[in-house]
């Protein structure tokens, strides 16, 4: 087969993949240890089959399995005592036998599965209306916020706002936007990182004349053209005076908005590192920074300015030993967190399996778990599942014995490589007059409801249709346009022709309405078709003087995105 690779960072880890499956140098598989939730799972199953179990004979039982061979006994117990206080279970202490419960039989069967239970969110595109998509709830919860970014279909799209079951979404004009978040990728194991920091000096001594590139191809078993378009990134990073990133050197690269770590150390050594640095910065009252890591780099950003002086003292300072009280600390403030101790709360049986996190109040669900087995098991699924604790101890132990040098410099072509890999799996349609124009055909074709204000006739008519614009039976001019989600507010009064019966607030809504079709005609129209663009703000829309459409249906955008990003504060 062939690999097609799209960036430096790809090249070389496609070489280091093939040499180590040569070798037959495979990714070492790391099961679970002690997972509580499976634990629970086992238990329930055993005392549904045998009514009453021996405590004693249960632990002797689960130590003889690879997962729990390393469990104790305290352990088991806390997880006995736990099920207890659901009434899952009973325990008689005396006898030391545990028992079913009416709650037994029905909690084990609504959670026999193992996979996570999650709802999905739908994905709509505010300038079209449509549904596009959707997102789990283990990444909205991790991620989706307004303003957030994050790739769909290939192109970039802007988070509007979050409502109950449906997220409104936005395309990005332009090509050239870095999303947040542009997924999760397949993890790249430490060690095919450090094999990818290894090649890397390798085409530094070509650099340098200590060796050929006809030499390093063949001991890496390619093709010399195939290391031909990294030896020039690596080359011009050496004719600039820059260090080379390698398996034994780490470069912090200090630019306008952001500070990059350049470190080999793979996807899950690079996520763990990252949570530290990130949360030491936050401890410095440096707030909001932002995370984007990949096997080779840490980015990071904030609005209040990172140091790369900061983050070397941050890396040179972190104590191996105190690696996993750390990542505690700072993981139990994380969105991921809030999520994964949702799926243990839900498992355990905690919270009903259809609650969503929004639905709950979170601070005071991880204030009342904090100490407990569930939550020490959503912090040892992140830990185990999404980062490699052993090698970044090992990582951090080479630093600590100066066997891996820390430099502080400024941005270079390795360190920002990874935005080029970017801007390639960007689809660069999106640019703002499709955008607009997408706005403008769902304009045209939203139905509103034109009312007399002389004799109370109503008729239907749309921005791009030829309906008239005076009313049918007595000719006049004074006529309301209204959106379906107004006519459908004050649509009794109306049928019955009661204007009277209106409030007040509305029958202004309809006379402003009325002056602005008779002073603006169908672009009054195509304004007050915008989602959430009432009277009034489409009377300060059309008081400002446009150049053309594309002008007026910038600032019906505008103004449609500012209604759903606030439309839940609103009564």
């Amino acid at each position: 087969g062939e690999i097609i690779a799209f960036s430096f960072d790809d090249i070389l880890e496609s070489v280091a993949l093939i040499k180590r499956t040569e070798e037959g140098l495979l990714e070492e598989k790391r099961p679970r240890e002690k997972p509580i939730i499976v634990l629970v799972n086992q238990i329930l199953a055993m005392v549904l089959s045998e009514k009453s179990l021996d405590v004693g004979r249960l632990y002797a039982l689960l130590r003889r399995s690879r997962p729990f061979r390393k469990l104790r006994f305290k352990e088991l117990m806390e997880v006995i005592e736990f099920l207890k206080s659901l009434r899952i279970l009973s325990y008689d202490p005396t006898g030391g036998t545990i028992r079913s419960t009416r709650r037994t039989r029905t909690y084990f069967y609504s959670n026999i599965s193992m996979i996570p239970d999650e709802r999905s969110y739908k994905l709509k595109d505010l300038p079209s209306g449509r549904l596009v998509g959707q997102l789990d709830e283990k990444f909205v919860a991790s991620f989706i916020a307004p303003g957030a970014r994050f790739i769909l279909y290939g192109r970039v799209w802007e988070v509007v706002s979050v409502e109950e079951d449906s997220i409104l979404i936005s395309p990005v004009a332009g090509s050239g936007e870095i999303p947040n978040w542009v997924g999760e990728d397949i993890p790249v194991d430490f060690h095919v990182a450090q094999d990818v920091g290894r090649l890397r000096e390798d085409l530094e001594g070509v650099v340098r004349g200590t060796s050929s590139l006809d030499e390093v191809s063949r001991k890496w078993g390619v093709e010399e053209g195939v290391l031909k378009a990294p030896f020039e990134i690596v080359k011009k990073q050496v004719e600039e005076g820059l260090v080379v990133p390698t398996h034994r050197r780490v470069t912090v690269e200090e630019g306008n908005e952001e500070v990059i770590i350049n470190a080999c150390v793979g996807t899950e050594v690079a996520e763990a590192l990252s949570k530290i640095v990130a949360g030491e910065l936050q401890e410095e009252g440096i707030g909001g920074v932002m995370v984007e890591i990949d096997p080779y780099r840490i980015v990071l950003r904030s609005a209040f300015r990172v140091r790369g002086k900061d983050v070397v003292r941050i890396l040179l300072g972190m104590a191996p030993s105190n690696l996993r009280h750390k990542l505690t600390k700072y993981l139990s403030s994380s969105m991921l967190f809030r999520w994964q101790i949702l799926h243990v709360a839900k498992k355990i049986g905690i919270v009903d399996r259809e609650v969503s996190l929004r639905d709950l109040n979170m601070n005071r669900l991880i204030e009342r778990l904090e100490g407990t087995i569930a939550y020490r098991e959503a912090i040892e699924r992140i830990l185990q599942e999404r980062m490699d604790i052993r090698n970044t101890t090992r990582f951090l132990k080479r630093i600590e014995r100066g066997e891996i040098e820390v430099h502080l410099q400024r941005s270079s072509p390795i360190g920002l490589s990874y935005r080029d890999a970017r801007r390639e799996l960007l689809y660069s349609g999106a640019d703002e007059r499709t955008i607009l124009a997408i706005i403008e055909k769902r304009l045209e074709v939203t139905p509103l409801t034109m009312v007399c204000l002389a004799c109370q006739r109503r008729w239907r008519a749309s921005a791009g249709g030829g309906a008239p614009l005076q009313c049918p039976v007595c000719s006049s001019r004074r006529v309301a346009a209204l959106h379906p989600m107004d006519y459908e507010r004050m649509e009794k009064h109306l049928q019955r022709r009661d204007f009277a019966s209106l409030s007040r607030s509305d029958r202004k809504r309809l006379s402003l309405s009325a002056d602005l079709v008779m002073a603006h005609g169908r672009d009054a129209l195509l304004v007050l078709a915008g989602r959430g663009v009432g009277p009034t703000e489409a009377a300060r829309i059309l008081s400002f003087p446009h150049e053309n459409r594309e002008e007026l249906l910038k600032a019906i955008r505008k103004a449609e995105i500012t209604y759903a990003r606030n439309r839940q504060f609103w009564s």
